[in-house]
């Protein structure tokens, strides 16, 4: 844990949204688990 919060101060600008960006798939793709279990 310690050692992934220095690699992400040391993450240029650049490299957020594309990491934003795979969170978000992952959080969409987890949404979208839950809703085919619910039914």
């Amino acid at each position: 844990m310690h050692a992934d919060r220095q690699s992400s101060i040391k993450m240029p600008a650049k490299a957020l949204p594309s990491v934003w960006l795979c969170a978000n798939s992952s959080y969409r793709t987890q949404k979208a688990r839950l809703a085919t279990q619910l039914r």
